[in-house]
């Protein structure tokens, strides 16, 4: 070192070369093993996303496989509400289309919005559903019509209508079996 025109040498003891060189190495040793754990803990939090993103995946495969079933589902019960539509017109006199509170009720009108709304794919399902309860209520107010009719043909006759009248059905006989 140089002061005021004069050579000054600083002397360095062999045992603080050792000391700032060992902790020179370990800083470099530090500073490795810090690269290392990071680029481990990397590779294991992109590893962690990859198995999320293929989880997603296979789960969005789910969705729409449920999406056509449900779409198959829904069509399947719309052609059969229509068919049985069709057989109770052509078998069972004209059905009273009933009062506006036998169509759909307010308490499914109400399940019909919250499946449509949680559920927008069930949308369809739950439609069907509430014109199958209100058909049902038609096809019960048809039945007690008609049976209040049948009790009241009954009584004109002279018959008590809770009277068992039907002839019962008696069982037949077992068949004797002839050994030889």
């Amino acid at each position: 070192m140089r002061s005021q025109g004069q050579v000054r040498f600083l002397r360095v003891s062999p045992r603080s070369q050792m000391i700032a060189a060992g902790a020179v190495l370990g800083l470099a040793v530090a500073s490795l093993a810090s690269a290392a754990v990071s680029q481990y803990s990397s590779r294991s939090a992109l590893a962690d996303l990859n198995q999320r993103e293929a989880q997603v995946a296979r789960a969005e495969g789910e969705v729409q496989r449920y999406r056509k079933d449900i779409r198959t589902l829904t069509s399947d019960l719309a052609h059969r509400q229509q068919f049985i539509e069709q057989m109770i017109d052509a078998h069972v006199a004209e059905i009273p289309e009933g009062q506006p509170d036998t169509q759909v009720t307010p308490k499914t009108r109400a399940m019909v919005n919250r499946v449509s709304t949680a559920f927008p794919d069930a949308s369809a399902l739950a439609h069907i559903e509430a014109e199958q309860l209100a058909l049902v209520e038609r096809l019960t107010e048809h039945a007690d019509a008609r049976s209040q009719a049948a009790i009241a043909s009954i009584r004109k006759l002279g018959l008590n209508p809770r009277r068992s009248w039907l002839p019962v059905a008696r069982p037949a006989r077992a068949a004797k079996v002839v050994r030889w």
